[in-house]
């Protein structure tokens, strides 16, 4: 009797090793999409307004710059001359009004001008930018262009320290050509004048008004599995974890409600442990042995769920509730490590309820958010083979995730 012990436990946990290599191997494609998804939002660029960017500059230079320092904004080179003076005019006026810097008058620049030889709207060397600086007192000067790329502008700024000649910073944006930039360009906005529309009416929260939501969310699950009133009672078994892929579209029936469809695609891996009796025939028992019983399969989960939005400010808050039907894809595999029996059987879809929250930031044209969520089967797990029918488990699910989502058609207010 030792000796089988022996064998037993050797075979037990060998082939508990290869239960674990097999769900390691049967995720790790899902783990390489989290990756890639994950990576393609870090790397998302924003494409601003002028003024957004003008703004923008500002703050960027507040860093950079000592505090209280004089500074003069000397220009801008581009395609005309009144793009440029907006731009100097748009900067100077909010450093003005941010009293961090003190801004150096340039009402001698004309004179300067001809003494130098530079244009307001055109390039300006450092030498030059340097040399108007020390004329007029300043210890900072800032310049530099907006010039056309393609469908949008490209507004670049740097700063250089007088006495130094030393650039203090450089900062790039990019710039959407809206009718206010067309027009100081000298050219005929091509835009569609509804959208152009839209965008004053909703400005920066364009995006919070939307008829329709798309996102994707990548993320990881706890899956807990209870045997109590089923044909494993008294058994034991572990809580599993399984890498998620899920897509999500939402109609936003109102500012502060949406009705949202999902599908889910998650794996379940559940060992059973459960301690058995061998008897003779009289009915004596003659030892116990623990027996483990595995149940291998994935699943669809579609949920349909209401939605409470929130969206102050570039944040975004949603809480939720609904119901979901969880499909079983193929079979399940069944085996036990005791025995060597290997199965397969079917179940039916189980309904269940869910709730759950998220919470995100605008980034882009969209919102990068978390979201936790619980769920529950409304019934236990039935599986069914050449054996019959039985039930294994209750199962319930603690699910984490972080996902990307993107607003379509525009809703009116």
């Amino acid at each position: 009797m030792t000796q089988f012990k022996a064998v037993y436990m050797v075979k037990k946990e060998e082939d508990m090793k290869n239960i674990f290599e097999r769900y390691n191997v049967a995720h790790g494609k899902i783990a390489f999409i989290v990756f890639i998804f994950t990576a393609s939002i870090a790397y998302s660029q924003n494409i601003s307004t002028l003024d957004d960017a003008i703004q923008n500059t500002m703050i960027y230079f507040q860093e950079r710059i000592p505090t209280g320092a004089k500074v003069l904004v000397l220009n801008f080179s581009s395609e005309s001359s009144g793009l440029s003076e907006y731009v100097v005019d748009e900067l100077t006026a909010r450093i003005v009004n941010g009293n961090v810097f003190i801004v150096v008058d340039r009402s001698n620049l004309n004179l300067l001008q001809a003494e130098l030889n530079f244009q307001l709207s055109g390039d300006v060397s450092d030498e030059t930018a340097v040399s108007v600086g020390r004329k007029l007192g300043a210890q900072n000067i800032m310049l530099g262009s907006i010039k056309p790329l393609g469908d949008i502008y490209r507004l670049q700024v740097r700063a250089i320290e007088v006495e130094t000649a030393r650039i203090q910073g450089m900062i790039n944006f990019n710039v959407m050509q809206d009718p206010i930039l067309a027009a100081l360009a000298g050219k005929t906005f091509s835009g569609s004048q509804s959208r152009w529309l839209t965008n004053q009416m909703f400005g920066n929260e364009l995006w919070k008004n939307k008829r329709f939501y798309f996102g994707l969310r990548p993320g990881f699950s706890v899956h807990f599995y209870n045997v109590d009133d089923t044909v494993y009672r008294d058994g034991a078994v572990n809580n599993g974890i399984a890498f998620d892929i899920a897509a999500q579209f939402a109609i936003q029936m109102h500012s502060l409600f949406a009705l949202q469809l999902e599908t889910i695609f998650t794996a379940d891996s559940a060992v059973i442990t459960k301690t058995e009796d061998v008897a003779d025939e009289t009915g004596n028992i003659l030892y116990h042995y623990d027996a483990n019983y595995c149940y291998e399969y994935q699943s669809l989960i579609v949920p349909l769920i209401a939605k409470l939005t929130f969206r102050p400010d570039i944040f975004s808050l949603g809480l939720f509730a609904g119901a979901y039907f969880a499909f079983p894809l193929g079979q399940i595999s069944y085996f036990d490590i005791y025995s060597d029996l290997n199965q397969k059987g079917t179940a039916a879809p189980n309904p269940g309820w869910i709730a759950g929250v998220n919470a995100g930031i605008k980034l882009g044209p969209g919102v990068i958010f978390l979201d936790i969520r619980y769920m529950a089967d409304f019934m236990k797990v039935k599986i069914q083979n050449t054996g019959g029918a039985k039930e294994i488990y209750s199962l319930s699910i603690a699910a984490f995730s972080i996902g990307y989502e993107i607003g379509f058609v525009n809703r009116q207010k």
